[in-house]
C-alpha cells in the first residue's frame, strides 16, 4: 500500500486526471475499476474520479510494490546518456536568458533554432530544458513529475526569438493558459521588413491553413473555412530599404505576423517561407543570417485579481538578440530615437522583492482603510511606531481640511506611474465633485464600470459629449488638430484607439503610464459616470518623504479644442447609452 499526500502543486485538478499522470502504465478502464473496487481510494472513502483535488487530501492506492513499480515505471522516462550534454546546455541557455521567475512562473527569451515544444523524439525543446534548468536549480524532483511537468504555455516558431512564457507550478500554468486562451495578455514583436513601411496598420485578414504544406494562404473577404486574423503594425525606424516595426498581435494564429506583412507587400527579412528571395540573399550576403528577422519583443499583463495581481499593469521585455543587431546595423536602421529601451532586459527582481510582493493582496482594488497600516510588519516595535505616525497625520489632515470627508487608497499597480508609485497611499476628497464639475486632467479614485466591487485611479482626458480619438499615442478631443498635453506620462504613448463618443454625465480616463495601463480604451463599458466617482485624488501621504499634494501642476488649456456644437449629439448619446 502506498499513501500520497496531495501537495499545492497537485491541486485544483480532477482525481482521475491525477491518477493517468501518476500511474501512466495504467489505462482508463483499469483507474475507474480498482476506483469501484476501492483499491484506490480519497480521504479513506470511495472516490469515482470526478473530484477536484485540494491541498493535504490523502490517496491511498492498495497494491503491492511489484504492481505499484510497473503502473508507475512509464512516469518519468528515463534521460539517454546522449542527451544529458544537450540538455545541461539547454538549461544554461535558459540560466542565461532569463526575463523572470517566481514559484509559479519563469519567462525566459527564447534564442532562434530551439523548438518551443517536442516535434518528434529525436529533438530537444524549449519544454525539456525547461525541466533540466528546474531540476538543477532544485525546485523540480522525479516524485514531483509523477503528477505535473512544468511547460511553455505558449509557441514561437523554431525560428523566432523572444519572450517564452512558462508554468513551473500547475497554477502558474492554468493561469498563462487561461489568459493566453481570453487573448488579454499583449504581445508585441519587432520585425524588420522589406522596403519602407510609413504609416501604422490595423487589419483583419482571413486565411486557411495547409498542413500538408505547412503555410497559410490568405484572402481579403471572409468565406466558409477560413479563419480570421488582426494585426496591428507600428513603424518604429527606417533604414536603407528596410523599416524596423512593432507589431502587436491582436490574434493569435498560426505565421500570423509574416503571412500578413508578407500580404501587405512588406515581408520579413530572412523568411524563407513567405518571404522575397533576392531580397533574403542580400540579407545572407551581407551578414550571413539566414533566419526571419522575427522578434517576441515584450508581453503586458493585464489589471488582474487574486493570486497573480503582482503581475496587474506589468511589461517584460526579452533582450534584441546579436544577429538581429547585426541586421540593423547592415540596414542601417537607428532605433533609439524612435523606441527607446529597446535593448533594455528587464530587471529581475531579487528573492527579497520577490517574497514581499507574494506576501501582499494582489487583487489590484484599491482598498479603503481607516487609520490601519499595510499588514506584514515584522517588528511590534515598528508597527507602533507607524500607527502613532498614520494617526497624526490623519488627525492633521482632517483638521485642515475641516471635517472634509477622506477616501484612503492604497496603489498596487504601476499604471499611474511616475505620478504615483505602486505602494503608494493616497487620500481623495469625497467633497470635490458635490458642488463643480470633474475636469480634464482631474486624477480620481472611481468604482470600475466592468466591476463595481472594484476601484481603480485614472486621470480625466476626455469630458461629457466629446469624442476622443487617439493617433500614434496622441489624444486628439473633437476636430481639434492639436493633441492634448501629455507630458506627464513616462513612456511615449503607442497605439491608435478610438473614436470613442463620450456620453452625458460619463468621463473617458486613461492610466499616466498609458503604455501598460487597462483603462477606458479596453473595458467593456468604456465610459465612468458621474456617480461611479467616489472622489478625486487630492495628498500622498505615504511614505512621507513625498507627503504632499499629488498633482499641482496645470497642463494644457483647451483653448484650442475645436468642440462640435451640436447639443443634440450629446443627447442623442445618452439617450441611446440609456437604451442599451
Amino acid at each position: 500500500m502506498r499513501e500520497l499526500t496531495i501537495a499545492a502543486n497537485e491541486a485544483d485538478q480532477r482525481f482521475d486526471k491525477f491518477l493517468r499522470k501518476y500511474l501512466p502504465g495504467a489505462n482508463a478502464g483499469f483507474i475507474y475499476k480498482m476506483l469501484r473496487k476501492k483499491n484506490i481510494v480519497l480521504n479513506d472513502r470511495k472516490a469515482s474520479g470526478n473530484e477536484r483535488l485540494a491541498a493535504g487530501d490523502k490517496v491511498r492506492l492498495f497494491f503491492s510494490d511489484a504492481t505499484l513499480e510497473k503502473l508507475c515505471r512509464e512516469s518519468v522516462p528515463e534521460e539517454k546518456a546522449a542527451d544529458t550534454e544537450a540538455l545541461r546546455r539547454g538549461a544554461d541557455l535558459i540560466r542565461k536568458n532569463l526575463i523572470y521567475e517566481d514559484e509559479d512562473l519563469l519567462m525566459f527569451s527564447k534564442p532562434a533554432g530551439m523548438l518551443s515544444q517536442k516535434a518528434n523524439t529525436g529533438e530537444n525543446s524549449a519544454a525539456e530544458y525547461l525541466l533540466q534548468y528546474l531540476t538543477e536549480e532544485g525546485a523540480l524532483t522525479a516524485e514531483d513529475l509523477r503528477a505535473f511537468r512544468p511547460s511553455p504555455a505558449n509557441r514561437l516558431d523554431r525560428n523566432t526569438s523572444g519572450v517564452l512564457l512558462c508554468g513551473k507550478s500547475l497554477a502558474g500554468l492554468q493561469f498563462l493558459s487561461e489568459r493566453i486562451r481570453k487573448r488579454d495578455i499583449r504581445k508585441e514583436y519587432l520585425a524588420i521588413v522589406r522596403g519602407r513601411l510609413s504609416e501604422p496598420y490595423r487589419g483583419e485578414i482571413f486565411f486557411t491553413k495547409d498542413d500538408v504544406r505547412n503555410r497559410v494562404e490568405l484572402y481579403p473577404e471572409m468565406a466558409e473555412g477560413r479563419g480570421r486574423m488582426e494585426t496591428a503594425v507600428r513603424p518604429v525606424g527606417f533604414g536603407k530599404g528596410a523599416t524596423l516595426v512593432l507589431v502587436d498581435l491582436i490574434t493569435g494564429k498560426p505565421h500570423q505576423i509574416r503571412a500578413h506583412l508578407a500580404y501587405l507587400k512588406h515581408p520579413v527579412a530572412g523568411d524563407s517561407k513567405y518571404g522575397d528571395r533576392n531580397f533574403n540573399g542580400r540579407l545572407d550576403a551581407g551578414t550571413g543570417i539566414r533566419r526571419q528577422m522575427l522578434h517576441a519583443y515584450r508581453v503586458t499583463f493585464p489589471e488582474i485579481k487574486g493570486r497573480f495581481g503582482y503581475l496587474g499593469g506589468r511589461s517584460f521585455k526579452a533582450l534584441v538578440p546579436d544577429d538581429m543587431r547585426r541586421a540593423l546595423s547592415f540596414y542601417q536602421i537607428e532605433t533609439e530615437s524612435v523606441l527607446p529601451g529597446v535593448d533594455q532586459r528587464e530587471r529581475h527582481m531579487d528573492k527579497n522583492e520577490k517574497a514581499r510582493r507574494r506576501r501582499e493582496d494582489d487583487d489590484l482594488r484599491l482598498e479603503e482603510e481607516e487609520e490601519r497600516l499595510r499588514k506584514g510588519q515584522t517588528s511590534v516595535g515598528r508597527e507602533i511606531l507607524s500607527y502613532i505616525i498614520m494617526i497624526g497625520v490623519v488627525v492633521a489632515i482632517v483638521l485642515v481640511v475641516n471635517q472634509v470627508l477622506l477616501i484612503n487608497a492604497r496603489i498596487p499597480s504601476a499604471s499611474m506611474e511616475n505620478t504615483i508609485m505602486v505602494n503608494d497611499r493616497v487620500f481623495g476628497s469625497r467633497l470635490a465633485y458635490k458642488k463643480a464639475d470633474p475636469q480634464r486632467y482631474d486624477i480620481i479614485i472611481f468604482k470600475y464600470p466592468d466591476d463595481e466591487s472594484t476601484y481603480f485611479i485614472k486621470r480625466i482626458i476626455g469630458l461629457p459629449g466629446e469624442t476622443v480619438t487617439i493617433k500614434d499615442g496622441k489624444v486628439y478631443i473633437d476636430a481639434s488638430t492639436k493633441p492634448l498635453d501629455d507630458s506627464f506620462c513616462p513612456e511615449t504613448p503607442t497605439g491608435d484607439f478610438g473614436p470613442y463618443k463620450v456620453p452625458a454625465g460619463h468621463y473617458f480616463v486613461m492610466g499616466d503610464n498609458r503604455n501598460n495601463s487597462n483603462d477606458s480604451r479596453y473595458w467593456t463599458h468604456p465610459y465612468v459616470s458621474r456617480d461611479e466617482i467616489l472622489g478625486k485624488a487630492e495628498i500622498r501621504y505615504w511614505p512621507l518623504t513625498k507627503f504632499g499634494k499629488i498633482d499641482d501642476k496645470t497642463y494644457g488649456t483647451d483653448d484650442e479644442i475645436i468642440h462640435y456644437d451640436s447639443t443634440s449629439d450629446a443627447s442623442s448619446t445618452a439617450a441611446s447609452a440609456e437604451a442599451g
